[in-house]
């Protein structure tokens, strides 16, 4: 891969094997817990509206991604699939992105190939999230562009356009992932610096009303609700204290993990699952690397977002997928360094098929219980579709997914409140490991307890460890 061309084209065929070996042979849609499916039920709620001519209810996350798929989706159709090629193909658009952003730096075309491509493109995490019916790869492919443009900006390798159309897709980068605003924020503080120094004021003022369009753009369709950003769990409750904490109690149960928040945050540089050298790349960091102002800054970047993060009273891996291109730029030097160490051919091509493998394995673990978890939830729908038709059902965590299947049942769920007017007859679909385990004396346990009383009766159980009863007295 010497040529650009060749690079493009390596990355076409990745994507179309990604998605062939997915939705082929493993037969998954990219629905999988409960976000993705609020995800499409919005999308599919602003088609309805595109073909209607109706308002849609206010949406809890930022609309751009859900948009731009309603879109697409009233031109090619099939609105699922649009949604996952969506995420797909914002893989792609990344990759490409941080390839031009080290051409633009002179860093060596080939080993930046290979290096985008197994250490991006292969990122186990990465991967998870490109497969599936979410926002982050959408967000992370325009924030990736962003920084291209900024970048030749900054280098006077382009006309202050470059630093409009970065406000642009900075902002889209913003509207489809809230969290994006706290890694561009102090980008875009010097971008706008520097124009003042070069007195390009016209650039500056029209890079400001782009970079409204996307916030106009989803008020609009949020009719100027905001209540999504300020209701949010994790900003509400978000404190230093929870920097040194491993073990939260709320909405989602209790939830315990092996770190304190800070030290998770702050070494997802050398996580196996974002960026598996990073131990070895740091190896090889100069000291003269480090006193460059464009890493000092991407460093400085790094650990504000781990900050934030550890900030909430919980962990989630799927958060530090924005900072991506942050840690590929910052290590891309160290690995070329080593790369160029190796100064047989042979060697180093082996080098890059052994790690090439051994991403995918990485990979493979990463995207088995995602697609395990949206198979299993097709697997209960497709059943109660067809042997419980009409029946009320009494369940959690797996609501959206039978509404998302269209499944013809009355779903109560048992999060919400205290239930008590039990039928005989009725379905109890739990996931008793789970829910008793995380759910401890809250709503979901204190009515299966409830439920019990009508002595259920076990009817199927199925992988992942859901069981479906039904209620056999009054």
């Amino acid at each position: 891969m010497k040529t650009d061309k060749g690079f493009y084209i390596a990355v076409g065929l990745f994507l179309l094997l990604v998605y062939g070996i997915v939705r082929y042979a493993f037969h998954f849609n990219g629905l999988y817990g409960q976000d993705s499916h609020e995800y499409f039920r919005y999308s599919g709620e602003l088609v309805n509206s595109f073909a209607k001519g109706t308002s849609v209810n206010a949406f809890f996350w930022p609309t751009l991604y859900p948009l731009i798929g309603a879109c697409i989706s009233l031109v090619f159709g099939n609105l699922l699939t649009v949604l996952q090629l969506l995420s797909i193909c914002s893989l792609g658009a990344f990759l490409v992105a941080m390839f031009q952003l080290l051409k633009l730096c002179d860093y060596n075309r080939e080993y930046s190939a290979y290096y985008i491509l197994i250490l991006g493109g292969l990122s186990p995490f990465l991967m998870r999230n490109s497969v599936v019916v979410m926002s982050d790869v959408l967000a992370l492919a325009f924030l990736s562009w962003s920084l291209v443009l900024a970048a030749k900006y900054y280098n006077k390798k382009s006309t202050p356009l470059s630093f409009v159309l970065a406000s642009l897709l900075g902002s889209l980068a913003v509207f489809t992932r809230f969290q994006s605003a706290i890694i561009l924020m102090p980008i875009f503080t010097i971008l706008a610096v520097i124009s003042l120094q070069r007195r390009q004021i016209t650039a500056l003022l029209s890079a400001l009303v782009l970079a409204i369009i996307p916030a106009a753009i989803h008020l609009l369709i949020q009719q100027g609700n905001i209540e999504g950003v300020s209701s949010h769990y994790g900003l509400q409750q978000w404190s230093v204290l929870h920097f040194f904490q491993s073990e939260f109690s709320g909405p989602d149960g209790v939830l315990i993990f092996n770190f304190p928040n800070i030290l998770y945050t702050s070494t997802s540089w050398m996580w196996p699952g974002l960026f598996s050298i990073g131990l070895i790349g740091a190896f090889f960091l100069k000291r003269s690397h480090l006193k460059n102002p464009v890493i000092i800054v991407c460093v400085l970047i790094y650990f504000l977002n781990a900050l934030f993060l550890a900030g909430p009273p919980f962990q989630n891996s799927r958060h530090h997928l924005l900072i991506m291109p942050i840690i590929l730029f910052v290590f891309a030097a160290p690995i070329e360094i080593l790369l160029r160490k190796i100064t047989a051919r042979r060697v180093r091509y082996f080098l890059v098929l052994s790690f090439s493998i051994f991403q995918t394995l990485l990979c493979i673990r990463a995207l088995y219980p995602t697609i395990s978890n949206g198979l299993s939830q097709k697997e209960i729908a497709h059943y109660l579709h067809h042997h419980y038709p009409g029946e009320t059902v009494y369940t959690m965590g797996i609501d959206m997914a039978l509404k998302s299947y269209q499944i013809d049942l009355t779903i109560v769920n048992t999060y919400s409140e205290k239930l008590s007017d039990f039928q005989k007859g009725e379905l109890f679909l739990i996931n008793e490991h789970w829910q008793i385990n995380a759910f401890q004396n809250m709503n979901p346990t204190i009515n299966w307890e409830e439920a019990r009383k009508h002595e259920p009766k076990q009817v199927y159980k199925f992988n992942d460890g859901w069981v479906l009863y039904q209620l056999d007295n009054e």
